[in-house]
């Protein structure tokens, strides 16, 4: 039998003859791809060779028809796909005259070049073979639909976030949320390319982000006649790194034998940094960290025997620092000083 030369997944046969028709479908290179098990449930090696195809059929730019089978029966191509008829007589006492064949409901035509549907939607390909005796085989036919959509695809994420500027943050965790869909050939698979590493298909493996840093995601959904999604690109921060935060008094404080000493009517500086999301706030506690305030600037401390703050510093994922404390004495009792005159 002579086999189509033009497709990728898979290879259909026409066999023509006056009483018997069949249609065959053959394995070849790439049907492994299309009816491969979820990434999810392959080991090592076959992930390995799912990621080698996929990787094959982004670099590969020339236009290739492809067919796909579904488990109804449903026969769908892209628009680059070249039926071939051809005729096989092996009870007619005559040779086989011709193949003709009517597409849409258009009038029968002798079948002479492989035909391709362009239009994408649903077609009615009806064939027959005819022999030099003008006996007429049963028409057979075969619905087509024709898908030259790609997916649909939308990309974001999930966890908690701040957006400044354009810029995302996320904390450690944060899981990509990625919604696709194919209504005509049925989606194949979702590839994901983190920071120009390779595309691989999305999974656990790939989907949670624990890590400091930045991070570029581009993503794209694959088919099952191989129209592919443009890049999806997706640029984000993950901080899960604390503020900085700490204490200023002015005027400066005093060690004297070893103890800390502030100057009365002194004033509470506090400053934080955050080279990730951003401070979001500071609070300061004066009673142990059993209350706290939000610092809005400097304030004066008391003129008691002993000051003492504890104050921490939050960014804007919610990231806060470890709690720093400080305390210093407070002597507000003036010297004395007496003069004994010198008297002769």
């Amino acid at each position: 039998m002579k086999t189509v030369k033009t497709i990728i997944f898979l290879v259909f046969i026409f066999a023509f003859s006056v009483f018997n028709k069949d249609i065959i479908i053959e394995d070849n290179e790439l049907d492994s791809f299309i009816h491969s098990k979820p990434y999810s449930k392959m080991d090592e090696g076959e992930k390995a060779s799912f990621i080698k195809q996929i990787n094959s059929i982004l670099q590969n730019k020339a236009k290739k028809g492809i067919i796909y089978k579904d488990e109804l029966g449903k026969i769908y191509t892209n628009s680059y796909y070249e039926f071939e008829l051809y005729s096989k007589s092996e009870t007619s006492q005559s040779e086989p005259g011709y193949v003709e064949y009517s597409l849409d409901a258009s009038p029968f035509t002798i079948y002479s070049n492989p035909i391709s549907i362009k239009e994408q939607g649903n077609h009615k390909l009806i064939y027959r073979s005819v022999d030099g005796l003008k006996n007429y085989e049963k028409d057979t036919t075969l619905d087509i639909i024709v898908d030259k959509t790609p997916p649909a695809l939308d990309v974001d994420m999930d966890g908690k976030q701040y957006t400044h500027k354009d810029m995302c943050f996320f904390k450690p965790g944060a899981k990509l949320n990625i919604r696709a869909k194919d209504d005509i050939a049925g989606l194949k698979t979702i590839i994901v390319n983190t920071n120009r590493e390779g595309y691989k298909p999305l999974s656990s493996e790939n989907d949670t982000f624990n890590e400091n840093g930045e991070y570029i995601i581009y993503v794209r959904a694959i088919d099952k006649v191989l129209n592919i999604t443009n890049e999806f690109k997706y640029f984000f921060i993950i901080d899960g790194i604390n503020p900085t935060v700490k204490l200023r008094m002015g005027p400066d404080m005093q060690d004297i034998k070893g103890e800390t000493y502030c100057i009365k009517d002194s004033k509470v500086y506090l400053e934080a940094e955050d080279e990730g999301s951003g401070v979001y706030k500071i609070e300061y506690s004066l009673d142990q960290g059993k209350s706290w305030s939000i610092y809005k600037g400097s304030f004066q401390i008391k003129n008691d025997p002993e000051f003492q703050i504890s104050y921490r510093a939050f960014d804007n994922l919610g990231n806060v620092s470890e709690v720093q404390e400080f305390r210093c004495k407070i002597d507000s009792t003036p010297p004395s000083s007496k003069i004994k005159p010198n008297v002769k």
